[in-house]
């Protein structure tokens, strides 16, 4: 039976989520999908449906609730998220990649190479991905949704609401180092920009934020 499904949202501390959700669980009970199971996205739910084991008990993966939908009603599985400031996402996404491509030449994103930040931002599949994970489900009909930027905050109270054991919190996957060597190169401009290029993602991640202020207040 699987009991949570984790939506990856690129990005959005998914790795160090991961390495949570293994301790909480064992290693065999948690599924990770790799997009590059498969380079057809059209079978990407058959393959989601056909290789975790009768074991498993979560599922992570940077998959849209679309594509788990069937999973999520036939198990009546709790569907967790975590999301992040768009631009911030945007920007540390881009610079997450340039640095692996350029660690790999044959990268299979290599065709980016010569992305500006806004031709990156630019991309259809990069445009509102917030959005577009969690299309098809409420942000009330989550189980939990957390911020990057309030980590382990938030994770105290998926903690309470899963009566999980406790454990030490860190970050995997940061790109800090190569993210600050840029950082500076990005104008206010390019910045309004994404934000505009992301206007459903704000208008989700505005709706998440009023929605756990509410939350917190009752």
């Amino acid at each position: 039976m699987i009991d949570i499904v984790s939506l990856h949202i690129l990005k959005t501390g998914g790795m160090s989520f991961l390495d949570i959700l293994k301790n909480q669980y064992g290693e065999q009970a948690v599924y990770r999908y790799i997009e590059n199971d498969t380079r057809l996205k059209k079978i990407r739910r058959k393959i989601i449906l056909n290789t975790f084991s009768s074991k498993t008990k979560v599922i992570h993966g940077h998959f849209i609730f679309q594509d788990v939908e069937h999973i999520v009603k036939r198990n009546k599985s709790k569907v967790v998220v975590w999301f992040r400031e768009p631009v911030e996402r945007i920007i540390s996404r881009y610079y997450f990649l340039m640095k692996r491509i350029e660690n790999n030449p044959k990268h299979p994103k290599i065709s980016f190479k010569n992305d500006s930040l806004l031709d990156f931002a630019n991309r259809p599949s990069q445009k509102n991905m917030m959005s577009r994970f969690v299309e098809g489900i409420a942000l009330e009909d989550l189980f939990f949704f957390g911020f990057l930027e309030s980590f382990e905050s938030d994770l105290k109270i998926l903690t309470q609401k899963l009566n999980w054991k406790s454990f030490k919190t860190f970050h995997k996957n940061s790109n800090r180092e190569y993210k600050n060597k840029y950082i500076n190169q990005i104008s206010e401009e390019v910045k309004k920009e994404i934000k505009i290029i992301n206007q459903k993602d704000y208008e989700l991640y505005n709706r998440a934020l009023d929605l756990k202020n509410i939350n917190i207040s009752k």
